[in-house]
């Protein structure tokens, strides 16, 4: 994954170097967004695990390189319920932070598709327990179409993005955890 990562940024800096030449002005872009998380967790063989989907919200910011190149940023927060008989019912909190390089693809100034990809680190906890959490790297990727009207700093945007991470050290799951996260946004353009 990690090799995948650092192609797309390297491949996402080679597309952005031209245009930067001429370009005089960056902006900056601050979101905000709601939706749903469907966690896959995996649980020790043998276990029958029922998932709960729950709610997603986050917020970020992303420094526009150009039109098609974009560095962002985002913290994301999410909390659902897993049942099965290696644990037992449980609520797990999760809190999300990375960054990734943001390939945009603008049609007519109207609508962009986007997709990304970076690194990032997730917070799991226990829900009612203080003490019990791990903190783990984790990869980041996803992608989203954003529409807005010619020339206005406001964007709606609808994202699909998935989280991939391990929690080793969590009795009872193992492996590599991917949650999966669709929400819709308001981005809010600032020029620099």
């Amino acid at each position: 994954m990690l090799r995948v990562v650092c192609g797309a940024a390297a491949a996402a800096l080679a597309f952005a170097a031209a245009p930067l030449a001429g370009q005089d002005r960056l902006a900056l872009e601050v979101s905000g967004y709601a939706g749903r998380q469907s966690p896959k967790i995996t649980l020790y063989a043998g276990s029958s695990p029922q998932y709960q989907k729950s709610w997603s919200f986050g917020f970020g910011g992303a420094l526009l390189l150009n039109p098609n190149v974009a560095f962002r940023g985002e913290l994301a927060f999410t909390r659902n319920g897993v049942s099965a008989p290696a644990i037992g019912s449980k609520d797990f909190s999760r809190m999300f932070s990375a960054a990734a390089v943001e390939v945009r693809f603008p049609v007519r100034d109207l609508v962009t598709p986007y997709a990304f990809a970076g690194v990032g680190a997730v917070r799991v906890a226990e829900s009612g327990s203080d003490s019990r959490h791990i903190v783990t790297p984790a990869a980041w990727y996803g992608g989203g179409v954003a529409i807005s009207a010619p020339g206005a700093p406001v964007a709606l945007f609808g994202q699909l993005s998935g989280w991939s991470y391990q929690m080793y050290g969590w009795p009872g799951i193992i492996g590599t955890q991917r949650d999966l996260i669709y929400s819709a946004g308001l981005r809010y353009r600032l020029p620099l």
